[in-house]
């Protein structure tokens, strides 16, 4: 899909929670002032139902361009209009969904270790990893300032999830693990 060719920051999660709360307010207050030095025409989008007032507000005290709808029936618009999600997150808790999502749309992500657990993706296949907020804030503006690399990354894991999450490699597995039960007696072995 076509990117906007404005360079938008993504943040992509329940606003109600606390950890996301946090995750949300680290790239506002840590990240974006700096990275807005570096990148002309900055955008930072906070993507997520619940919003507290604070993150409601964050558009009208900053100087970059920050929007934060709320809920939104398709998330689909938002991420593609997105060059880069940031998954500023220091635990990991329920964000695999997220990532394993704005993959599959070729966003690429950038994430501390901790946001990433779980997932079977190296740096380089669609994630870049950072181990701390300067980090976070270089990796962030490499993908920023450079849309084709951003497309390249956000390709590589679109392969790489559609390889590892895909239907054929999750669901279309099932219809041989029934074959094997029914067949076997209900062994698996």
């Amino acid at each position: 899909p076509a990117r906007e060719p404005a360079p938008r920051v993504t943040f992509y999660g329940n606003l109600s929670t606390s950890a996301n709360q946090e995750g949300a307010r680290h790239l506002l207050a840590d990240l974006a002032e700096p990275l807005a030095q570096e990148v002309p025409d900055l955008r930072v989008l906070l993507l997520g139902a619940n919003p507290p007032p604070d993150l409601q507000a964050a558009g009208a005290r900053s100087a970059i361009p920050v929007e934060v709808p709320g809920f939104v029936d398709d998330v689909r618009p938002w991420l593609r209009a997105t060059r880069v999600l940031a998954l500023t997150l220091r635990t990991g808790s329920g964000q695999r969904g997220r990532v394993v999502e704005a993959l599959a749309m070729g966003v690429p992500v950038v994430g501390y270790p901790e946001a990433l657990e779980g997932l079977e993706l190296k740096d380089g296949e669609g994630v870049r990893v950072a181990r701390d907020a300067e980090e976070m804030k270089a990796r962030l503006g490499v993908l920023l300032r450079d849309e084709e690399q951003a497309r390249a990354l956000g390709e590589r894991g679109r392969a790489a999830v559609s390889d590892r999450y895909g239907f054929a490699s999750t669901y279309g597995l099932f219809p041989a693990l029934y074959r094997r039960l029914l067949e076997g007696g209900g062994r698996t072995h």
